[in-house]
């Protein structure tokens, strides 16, 4: 019932030799950030006006439904 434990050190062995390969890369500029190109940076703000516009249709919305009277707020004929 140890199974485990060798499990867990060969798994932290294996996360911290490729942890050394990623920063080794890094440090030799081999993995560098690619800037986004037109279209990506043009999708990028759509989107991001997208989720803005859709926040500003719930708050609206919201609005609306609290100063719908409620049933009880309505008089009885």
């Amino acid at each position: 019932m140890v199974h485990w434990y060798f499990d867990e050190k060969v798994a932290a062995e294996r996360m911290r030799e490729t942890q050394q390969v990623a920063d080794r890369a890094q440090a030799l500029g081999l993995h560098r950030r690619v800037e986004a190109s037109g279209w990506q940076r043009l999708r990028m703000r759509i989107g991001a006006r997208l989720v803005s516009l859709g926040q500003r249709l719930q708050q609206r919305d919201a609005k609306r439904r609290s100063d719908l009277p409620s049933p009880s707020q309505c008089g009885l004929r």
